[in-house]
């Protein structure tokens, strides 16, 4: 229904790129020239996207394929209602992959191998938990669009194309929908997801565990699972 989790992980990696003790490194691009890393296993589909994503728009804008990486991560979490969020272009692309990262291994998730490639950038616990839990709420609305759509198939036994990958392409400039793709299911992001985390332990949440497993995120959960308001500005700032 959506690769929204994708380019934003993507997204997040390229960032990650950045080293907080010399100041060099992403968000630059080489995350393209990364794929075969294991910790971006999976995420060869965003790469694709972005790809066609820079083409399109090059018809009529100069722009790198860092840039667009960074606008897709942001319309990954506008798709599902964040608010706008203000994604500086005019980056210069890397040539070459970026050998000294550390990135999040998305396919091998653990407190400490989160908490070091946040900490390579400078940064730490409360972007951690901004981060992961807008890709926990992608998660959420995605399940849940597919949920209700595969409930309307069978009410109208009709077939399962509604369900296909439907990636958001900006092709032109007019009505948001027109620009970015229309948003993903209700459009409701928020809080649901950490309260969620919280009611269930993160069960069977392997990002969810990431958050609670570590006390300094933990009490981020604990504040926005009441606090709707504070995680959206916080995600869009």
């Amino acid at each position: 229904i959506t690769i929204a989790p994708i380019l934003l992980k993507l997204s997040i990696n390229d960032a990650l790129g950045y080293n907080a003790e010399d100041q060099e490194g992403g968000p630059d691009g080489s995350i393209q020239y990364e794929m075969d890393r294991p910790e971006n296993k999976g995420l060869e589909k965003g790469i694709e996207i972005i790809n066609n994503i820079k083409k399109e728009m090059q018809r009529t804008n100069v722009i790198s394929f860092a840039d667009v990486t960074a606008f897709a991560g942001s319309e990954a979490l506008e798709a599902i209602g964040s608010g706008r969020i203000v994604v500086q272009v005019g980056r210069f692309d890397a040539t070459k992959p970026n050998v000294k990262s550390t990135i999040v291994p998305w396919n091998d998730l653990s407190k400490d191998s989160v908490n070091l490639a946040f900490e390579k950038s400078g940064l730490g616990a409360k972007e951690i938990t901004v981060l992961f839990g807008g890709l926990g709420e992608i998660n959420r609305v995605v399940s849940e669009t597919i949920s209700s759509k595969k409930a309307a198939i069978n009410e109208e036994d009709e077939d399962d194309e509604s369900l296909d990958e439907e990636p958001f392409v900006p092709v032109t400039f007019g009505k948001r929908d027109d620009i970015y793709g229309a948003k993903v299911g209700k459009g409701d992001i928020g809080s649901k997801y950490f309260s969620s985390l919280l009611k269930t332990n993160a069960a069977n949440d392997e990002i969810g565990r990431i958050l609670l497993d570590d006390p300094k995120t933990k009490e981020y959960v604990k504040k926005y699972s009441t606090n709707e308001i504070a995680f959206i500005k916080d995600l869009t700032d």
